[in-house]
């Protein structure tokens, strides 16, 4: 069997050689061919080849390989590889018959190092006919070697004594994909590894845990009397909570701003170090809402709150580490160092652009007003104000930036100035599109609401069709009727999303008291049509409410947050109910609708103190008010930290508030490494 050429990007540099660019490679070469060996250069065997076929180390050319020919098909294992990549791991698999009598990870630490892997790669080296196999990883893969082990022993080595070829390949992918990411750890430790509070956040945390760490909180168990007080550790959970979600919100901004300039396949590896960040931020906003709800009915003990507070703090390091493990390449990415004065002119001209767009979004704004409700306009109320100052704010970095370039050599402080600018102009239009899409929006939820007076009025026609005129029907039509009238006016310019709320509340209880009138089907049918519709609605006010809490982020606390993101969950948990279980999914969605309501109402009181001067913000954000804005002040607060050199994440433009970084370097297996191995 030949070597087909492996897909993907190959960089060779003083490192070695780095062919995928991803956070993480699981490389398992079960094998390889002659063919491949002669490829890589290999010195030709000084003795007779034995009877059974065998290979040296190779040089690995694509990601799986099966010169034993046992694998079938190796487009059956994308998925399996495709989930691996979303850990940030990439595999890579290779079947041989022989060794050649060279122990398993001795074979694979030789190809590891002829492939030339990188600190983030690993590798797992299996030979068919001489049933064995070894691996070998690097210290800096993220793995530990207890990692390693387990792997072998729970997950590759059952499918390989079953001869289950393909199996391995999808262990070995799980169960690797698991290790870095501690999916799989039921109960392990939220504090191994932390380091005091630093800077701005200021929680790091190790994301190389042991699967088999002690109960340990950070590894020394302190003597009782020694123990952090609930309090803080309640008020350090909700902190990282908070900077958690800024360093969400402000590194998906900058991973539109590095597609806008690089394009999507250069930073693949940032948008998949988001998704993940983001899962381990829904959970731990998750237990923050589980230990809310405990505490209001009284059911939240010490021991259990101690332990959830943990866990927030536990994840919200673990995915701040996943965004500093990119810092460097970002970094070298987004160097303006050697541009910062182009790129101050062209803020300069940008703030400009977007300070000609206000007055326009002033007259769409007065025009809503004056054909709209206030409860209509509620999140872009304050919009166009909150540009202007933005805007203002944006030139005042600019002049910063340029002051410090003209004092000679302090390139970092006008780098972090412009990267603030960028950041206010991002959210002025942000705010501004706001304001020119809320027509649209109204127009969708007006479109929206003549399908429901539609419908509705179909089951008012149905219940008369049926004669159903017991208490409960007759009841449910005369809310329906309302609810009718009140749709009509709202289409001459009423809230089309109020009547819309009351319509499908009507024709929920209007359809329930006509179920005993109607087929079970029809029943079954029309409870998931309108469930669907609701969830729609539902979906709308959410966005809504999330696109001012990311406006208003500087000011809004974790209460506000936490709501949002647990109505989120609740809605897609409806969505999915909806085809099973109609009663069920109603009800998640009104779980939903509830929470956002108030993470609206919460984040409008937070903004409200805000501008009052009643706190000082959350960071990560601008905003206008009574105070103005202060750029030394917004630098301080973590916008900008690490951009002025020394900062937590190394300079330029990432920070502690979100910024991308990390590397994605590798080649030559530096670092010292590990494997292990053995018969099957």
């Amino acid at each position: 069997m030949g070597c087909r050429a492996r897909t993907g990007t190959t960089e060779r540099g003083a490192g070695g050689v780095r062919r995928w660019p991803a956070a993480a490679a699981v490389m398992i070469a079960l094998g390889a061919g002659p063919a491949c060996a002669a490829a890589a250069a290999a010195p030709p065997p000084v003795s007779a080849a034995p009877a059974a076929p065998t290979t040296e180390p190779m040089d690995l050319r694509e990601q799986v390989t099966d010169e034993a020919g046992v694998l079938g098909d190796l487009g059956q294992y994308d998925e399996a590889l495709q989930r691996a990549r979303d850990a940030g791991i990439q595999l890579f698999v290779v079947y041989v018959d022989s060794f050649d009598g060279t122990e398993g990870s001795a074979w694979a630490q030789q190809t590891y190092e002829g492939s030339g892997m990188g600190g983030d790669d690993v590798l797992l080296a299996v030979a068919v006919e001489d049933r064995r196999y070894g691996t070998w990883a690097s210290e800096e893969s993220g793995l530990s070697e207890s990692d390693d082990q387990q792997v072998r022993s729970q997950d590759i080595e059952p499918a390989l004594g079953r001869d289950d070829w393909g199996g391995a390949v999808v262990a070995a992918a799980d169960g690797y994909a698991d290790a870095l990411t501690g999916s799989s750890i039921p109960g392990w430790l939220p504090f191994a590894g932390i380091a005091g509070a630093a800077g701005v956040g200021g929680l790091l945390l190790s994301r190389r845990r042991s699967r088999a760490g002690a109960a340990g909180g950070t590894g020394v168990d302190a003597p009782p009397e020694q123990a952090e007080p609930l309090e803080s550790v309640r008020s350090r959970a909700g902190t990282a909570l908070v900077d958690l979600d800024n360093a969400l919100r402000a590194s998906a901004e900058e991973l539109t701003f590095a597609q806008a300039q690089f394009g999507t396949q250069a930073t693949l590896r940032f948008e998949q170090t988001l998704a993940a960040a983001r899962a381990q931020a829904s959970e731990a906003f998750g237990v923050q809402r589980e230990l809310d709800d405990a505490q209001r009915q009284g059911t939240l003990d010490p021991a259990r709150a101690r332990a959830g507070y943990e866990r927030i703090l536990a994840l919200a390091a673990d995915a701040d580490a996943r965004l500093d493990a990119e810092e460097e390449e970002f970094v070298r990415l987004r160097d303006l160092q050697s541009r910062v004065p182009e790129v101050l002119a062209d803020l300069g001209v940008r703030a400009g652009e977007v300070e000609e767009r206000i007055p326009v979004a002033e007259q769409e704004l007065a025009g809503l007003r004056a054909t709209h409700p206030p409860e209509a306009l509620v999140s872009v109320g304050h919009d166009v104000e909150q540009a202007r100052g933005l805007v203002a704010s944006a030139r005042e970095l600019v002049a910063t930036g340029r002051e410090h370039l003209a004092q000679g050599d302090n390139r970092p402080a006008a780098v972090a100035a412009a990267r603030a600018a960028e950041d206010a102009l991002g959210q002025a239009v942000a705010a501004l599109d706001a304001v020119s899409g809320a027509q649209g929006v109204l127009a969708d939820a007006a479109g929206h609401l003549d399908r429901a007076l539609a419908s509705i009025t179909s089951d008012v026609a149905d219940a008369e069709r049926l004669g159903a005129h017991d208490q409960l029907t007759t009841t449910a039509l005369a809310a329906a009727r309302t609810a009718i009238d009140d749709g009509v006016r709202a289409r001459s310019g009423g809230d089309p999303l109020a009547a819309l709320s009351a319509l499908t509340s009507a024709e929920r209880d209007l359809d329930a008291a006509l179920a005993p009138h109607r087929e079970a089907d029809e029943v079954r049918r029309r409870a998931a049509d309108l469930v669907a519709r609701r969830a729609q609605t539902v979906r709308a006010r959410l966005d809504s409410v999330q696109a001012t809490i990311s406006r208003t982020r500087g000011a809004v606390s974790v209460e506000a947050r936490t709501d949002i993101d647990q109505a989120y969950q609740l809605l897609a948990q409806a969505e999915q109910a909806t085809a099973t279980d109609a009663d069920r999914a109603d009800d998640l969605l009104g779980q939903a609708e509830r929470l956002g309501e108030r993470a609206l109402s919460t984040a409008r009181s937070d903004v409200d103190d805000w501008r009052s001067g009643g706190r000082g913000g959350y960071g990560g954000g601008f905003g206008g008010g009574s105070r103005g804005l202060d750029p030394t002040s917004i630098i301080l607060g973590g916008i900008l930290s690490g951009g002025f050199g020394g900062g937590s994440r190394g300079g330029g433009w990432g920070g502690s508030s979100g910024g991308f970084g990390g590397g994605f370097g590798g080649g030559g297996g530096g670092g010292g490494g590990f494997g292990g191995g053995g018969r099957f």
